[in-house]
């Protein structure tokens, strides 16, 4: 928020040009005392020195390649009696593109 009854709001947005190349920048929005937009101001994401887009503004969306984690409740059964000795979580990793299994990490509950 800013002073004297004005309200500035700072979103992150981005620029996509035709050629695919995206630039992240903010947009410093302030709102008069009555809500109305009073100026809109686009910088780079220092948040001071001044941008223009030039392409398309819009959201920025995800970059791809995140993962996916599943837990997995297990117990520890002693390969002599057959009784359970313990618990654990395996903590199931995803490629969140592809659905490919990445990795397991054993954990205690």
């Amino acid at each position: 928020g800013g002073s004297g009854g004005l309200d500035v709001e700072v979103v992150a947005l981005c620029d996509a040009a035709a050629d695919g190349a995206v630039v992240q920048f903010l947009r410093h929005i302030t709102y008069g005392t009555a809500g109305q937009v009073s100026v809109v101001v686009d910088t780079a994401l220092d948040g001071f020195s001044p941008y223009t887009p030039s392409g398309t503004v819009g959201v920025c969306q995800p970059e791809q390649g995140g993962q996916d984690v599943e837990l997995v409740p297990m117990c520890i059964i002693d390969n002599i009696n057959g009784q359970s000795i313990g618990d654990v979580f395996a903590e199931v990793r995803y490629a969140s593109d592809t659905g490919e299994r990445t990795g397991v990490t054993y954990v205690d509950p």
